[in-house]
């Protein structure tokens, strides 16, 4: 269960309380409104190397229904929630929302930098296996709005995938007869 802000260094405490605990596999239940942008993808990235599951949801130890309904995973904490192998939404966990990126710094961010930050967002999208659509979405809502995913826009943006993974196939040589491996 992970709650609170994305800051510098979230991602050091996590693996710090995985090699303390001796975490092998994990299910990572978000609650945050996010924070960092470039910390809430170095998060995400290194739960994908762990092969770690995400979810939105908070601690619950009597399964009271609804309990999950208010817990979010917004901003930066979307781009971490990105990272799990498998990646579950419905409607029985919390919200995922995405907005615009932005800057705390009082100057505007230029056109230049802008145009790199977006692109570093797009191919991180595109690494993890979601749509890109995902970011043009994220731009309707400015610093201080929202877009609220619904599972199902999730399912189609693959923000979501509940456990199913698309099959991967490759064609592979055997004493040089090819094959088709579907995983």
């Amino acid at each position: 269960f992970a709650k609170g802000d994305i800051t510098e260094g979230t991602t050091d405490r996590l693996i710090a309380f995985i090699r303390a605990n001796k975490v092998e596999a994990a299910k990572i239940h978000f609650n945050s409104p996010g924070g960092s942008l470039a910390e809430g993808m170095r998060l995400g990235r290194t739960i994908r190397r762990l092969q770690f599951y995400t979810t939105i949801g908070v601690y619950n130890p009597t399964y009271n229904e609804g309990a999950n309904a208010a817990s979010i995973c917004a901003s930066a904490c979307a781009y971490a929630f990105a990272g799990g192998t498998s990646r579950f939404l419905t409607e029985y966990t919390g919200r995922l929302g995405v907005h615009q990126f932005y800057t705390d710094n009082t100057d505007s961010l230029s056109g230049e930098a802008a145009q790199q930050v977006s692109g570093l967002i797009v191919a991180y999208l595109d690494e993890m296996g979601i749509d890109a659509k995902a970011f043009t979405i994220s731009t309707i809502a400015d610093r201080n709005g929202m877009i609220w995913l619904t599972p199902d826009d999730a399912l189609k943006l693959r923000f979501a995938n509940n456990g199913s993974d698309a099959p991967v196939a490759e064609i592979k040589l055997a004493g040089m007869t090819p094959y088709l491996r579907v995983q």
